[in-house]
C-alpha cells in the first residue's frame, strides 16, 4: 500500500494537470480582491477539490468499471490519492504564483 501511495504520488496525472489549472485560475480571480491566506485556509477550496475529484471518479467507476464493486477499494484508493494530489498542487502552484507577484 505504501508503494502504492508513493507511486501514483508523485507521477504525473490528471489530478496534477487540474491542480496546476486550478491554482493559477484561484490566483487570478481572487488575489485581486481576496488576499490569500484567508482563501487557502477556507473550507470551500477542499469541498470544491473532494467533489471534483469525486465526480472524475464517479464517472470512471460508472464507464471503466461498469458500476460493478469489484474494484471498489482501488477506486476509493484512487479518489483519495487524486484528492491529496489534487490539493496539494492547488495549494502549491497558488502560492507560488503569489510569492513570484510578490517579489518580482
Amino acid at each position: 500500500m505504501l508503494t502504492y501511495f508513493f507511486k501514483h504520488l508523485f507521477s504525473f496525472n490528471i489530478a496534477s494537470f487540474s491542480g496546476i489549472v486550478a491554482g493559477w485560475a484561484l490566483f487570478m480571480t481572487y488575489t485581486g480582491s481576496m488576499p490569500l491566506p484567508p482563501l487557502l485556509f477556507s473550507r470551500e477550496l477542499y469541498f470544491m477539490g473532494l467533489l471534483g475529484a469525486s465526480i472524475f471518479h464517479f464517472f470512471l467507476w460508472v464507464l471503466l468499471d461498469k458500476a460493478s464493486f469489484y474494484n471498489i477499494k482501488n477506486r476509493m484508493k484512487d479518489l483519495l490519492l487524486d484528492y491529496l494530489v489534487l490539493m496539494a498542487v492547488t495549494t502549491c502552484f497558488c502560492s507560488m504564483l503569489f510569492l513570484i507577484n510578490t517579489f518580482y
